[in-house]
């Protein structure tokens, strides 16, 4: 049996078929990637608002946070710090521990709050 049979055998497709079903799958993919992405980002936004109301002020009036995933994407942190840092005198440091990547954000810090 010929490779292609092979592949049209395995999409269960005709061997004239087979393109045309990978073209359209691969555009599906393409299709259900961005789709996560958006979703993954308006999911960060949600919790880096959720985290900020969460984080109670100290005595300066800022809201400080360290967040720590064990593994993953700093990109996943990035949408939450961001949110997060969206909000009046923020400050978020994120960590993933596996591959070792850190970000810190802050927000604008007005200058009668800031440490002599």
């Amino acid at each position: 049996m010929s490779r292609w049979r092979k592949i049209a055998q395995v999409l269960s497709a005709t061997l004239d078929d087979a393109p045309a079903l990978v073209a359209s799958q691969m555009e599906s993919l393409k299709t259900a990637t961005k789709d996560r992405r958006r979703l993954e980002d308006e999911l960060g936004v949600l919790q880096g608002r959720e985290l900020y109301d969460a984080t109670p002020s100290d005595e300066r009036g800022l809201r400080r946070t360290i967040k720590r995933l064990p593994t993953g994407a700093l990109d996943s942190l990035r949408t939450m710090a961001q949110s997060f840092c969206s909000q009046p005198r923020a400050v978020f440091i994120g960590v993933v521990e596996d591959p070792p990547r850190c970000c810190w954000l802050q927000a604008r810090i007005p200058e009668w709050m800031r440490a002599s």
